[in-house]
């Protein structure tokens, strides 16, 4: 794989960022809030009706930390962005008709924005709870290891859950097998492949931790070594920085700089835009038809 950056350790993130403003007297963490906060709402509201949601509580959203305001208005963007092209993917008889599967499913929400009670999947029994409190049927396994049939059922998700797991491909060909008509994956959106070294934050659950995150590049490559070809190859935007004020855009920059020096913090990404306080800037969506 081209371009490949192997994780270590390192200290805390924003540090410099934060050291930087502080001589100035300003608040760093507030002014990064105050950016996700504006910019998420922004896409928001450029989004209109098709960035209606419904109403629950997203901060219990599994493995998204929602510590504010800022947060679950990054997080409710990044999960309207996938309804947008899932709805794009099926066809009216589909979401109708068919049956659907949540691989990693944290709370049956893009089930629910397609009209279907289907069934959600996860290893985490936090997850099937939620997920059951919603009116889902959950099943708590490893998805790796689906005890489901042969072309069980039409259509699979795997949404933000491939990043986690310790051997993709196979997954995916297993997946392959399951499935009638298609999956659909999304996957954090990075510059350059990145392994993460084990244990990387023991304040996590291991299922927590990602492992491999794919360039679309090596996604490609990766996919193309399953029976499933790709319909569609899409992104959504979580983060733009292009449309911000230019004091915004100064801000980023520093934090980016800051936050994209492997010998200070190599567990986050020497590609600097990839992320932004915590939040990728862009998602990688993929629907393979069989």
């Amino acid at each position: 794989m081209n371009g490949v950056t192997m994780s270590g350790s390192g200290e805390g993130r924003g540090g410099l960022l934060e050291r930087m403003l502080g001589l100035s007297g300003l608040d760093a963490a507030g002014i990064i809030r105050n950016i996700k906060k504006t910019n998420a709402d922004r896409l928001l509201s450029e989004a209109g009706s098709a960035g209606k949601l419904p109403s629950r509580d997203l901060s219990r959203h599994f493995a998204h930390e929602v510590l504010g305001p800022e947060d679950e208005a990054i997080l409710r963007l990044s999960i309207i962005g996938r309804i947008h092209l899932l709805k794009n993917y099926f066809s009216d008889r589909e979401q109708k008709e068919d049956t659907f599967l949540d691989l990693g499913d944290p709370d049956g929400i893009f089930l629910s924005s397609l009209g279907k009670r289907g069934i959600s999947a996860n290893i985490s029994p936090d997850a099937c709870r939620s997920c059951r409190n919603n009116a889902l049927e959950a099943i708590r396994c490893d998805i790796s290891r689906l005890p489901l049939r042969d072309d069980s059922v039409d259509h699979l998700f795997l949404f933000q859950t491939l990043e986690h797991l310790a051997d993709p491909l196979s997954t995916l060909l297993s997946l392959h097998r399951v499935c009638r008509k298609s999956l659909t994956i999304s996957v954090p959106c990075v510059g350059k492949t990145v392994i993460h070294r084990a244990n990387y934050d023991p304040a996590r659950r291991p299922y927590e931790h990602h492992i491999f995150e794919f360039s679309d590049d090596d996604l490609r490559r990766v996919l193309s070594h399953t029976p499933f070809s790709v319909a569609s190859f899409d992104h959504t935007v979580q983060f733009d920085e292009r449309r911000s004020p230019l004091l915004h855009r100064l801000l980023i920059r520093l934090y980016w700089t800051a936050m994209s020096d492997p010998k200070r913090d190599p567990e986050y990404h020497t590609v600097a835009t990839d992320l932004f306080d915590g939040s990728f800037a862009r998602l990688t969506v993929v629907h393979l038809r069989k």
